[in-house]
């Protein structure tokens, strides 16, 4: 195989310029905006969570307050899930219209503002 060694110069000699091992001079940047959002949208599934078991704890007193029947309480704790498909449905949409980002920015505001609403909340 004559012509490929490397008296025939056909392989290329690395300068000492050209590094042969990829250096990696410094740490890669952190994206704090998916930081932000992976953190809102951890609390959110937390605040829902939270929101299913106050309603749990509260429907002996809804009970009794608004003397309603066992079938009525049952539709109002389901309404909980029913609003979660149809802001899923919602989300679709929205995620067309503004971008999946600012979807998720959106929804995590939407219930962390009434979240904090209901635990300001006097009565």
């Amino acid at each position: 195989m004559a012509g490929f060694g490397p008296e025939s110069g056909a392989v290329a000699s690395q300068s000492p310029e050209t590094p042969t091992v990829f250096e990696v001079s410094k740490k890669p940047k952190k994206n704090k905006f998916a930081f932000a959002c992976a953190m809102l949208a951890s609390l959110t599934s937390m605040l829902l969570g939270y929101d299913i078991g106050v309603m749990s704890g509260a429907i002996m007193f809804i009970k009794e307050d608004l003397r309603i029947s066992d079938v009525r309480i049952e539709i109002l704790v389901g309404v909980l899930n029913l609003y979660c498909l149809v802001g899923s449905i919602v989300a679709g949409k929205v995620a067309d219209w503004i971008g999946r980002r600012y979807t998720m920015v959106l929804a995590n505001v939407i219930i962390f503002v009434g979240s904090l609403l209901m635990g300001f909340s006097v009565n």
